[in-house]
This record gives structure tokens, sequence and C-alpha cells, in this order.
């Protein structure tokens, strides 16, 4: 198993590494946010990359998570949006946005009918 690291868009380009494509992998990509889909995206140029890993460079998995304390109340979603962000290291896209208000609707919508 080959290890490749860097940042996702350099790795999806890289000529010299057109020779690793018929290779199991192993990507730790240091991308200073993860990157959306990131294992779909490389599996498309490498498709035995078995194994991602997100290290961003600085050590941002070593920083603790910021979640509010209990003296600090938020509603459902900006919770879930501040999940992202911590893991992430970038909040939600729209598209994200929009996403997690629906599912809260829906869910608000069945505990209604109870």
């Amino acid at each position: 198993m080959a290890t490749l690291q860097g940042e996702l868009a350099e790795l999806l380009v890289r000529p010299a590494l057109e020779e690793l494509v018929d290779r199991y992998l192993f990507v730790v990509l240091t991308d200073p946010v993860r990157p959306i889909d990131a294992m779909r995206r490389l599996q498309r140029r490498f498709p035995f990359a078995v194994r991602m890993e997100w290290q961003p460079a600085g050590g941002r998995l070593d920083d603790p998570l910021t979640y509010p304390s209990s003296g600090a109340i938020r509603d459902d979603e900006e919770i879930a949006c501040h999940f992202v962000a911590d893991c992430r290291g970038a909040g939600p896209v729209d598209a994200e946005c929009s996403l997690i208000a629906e599912a809260f609707t829906a869910v608000r919508g069945k505990e209604e009918t109870r």
C-alpha cells in the first residue's frame, strides 16, 4: 500500500502520481479545511484508494472542540452547524445549511404528529 500526502486539489492533478493509479493507497489530506466528498473524488482518479485521513497542517485535530457551554443554549440547527465547523474546520456551505434546516423541520413535523 502506498501513502500519499498533500492537499486534495494537488493530488488530483499532479502528473507524477499517475504511476499510482493501480495501487492501493492510504491518503493523508493536509487541506486546512476538510474537503467535501474527498474520498469519492480521490477514487475517481485512484480507484484503489482505500483509506483516507484528514490531518491539516498546524494540527487542527488536536485543538479542543468549541461546543457551547451549557449556559449558552442554542437551537438545534445552530448546534448542528457548529458541529460541522468543528469537524471540517469551516462552517457548512449554503446547500448544507438548507439540508440541515430541512432535516430539523422534518423531525419537528414528525414529533408534532405524535
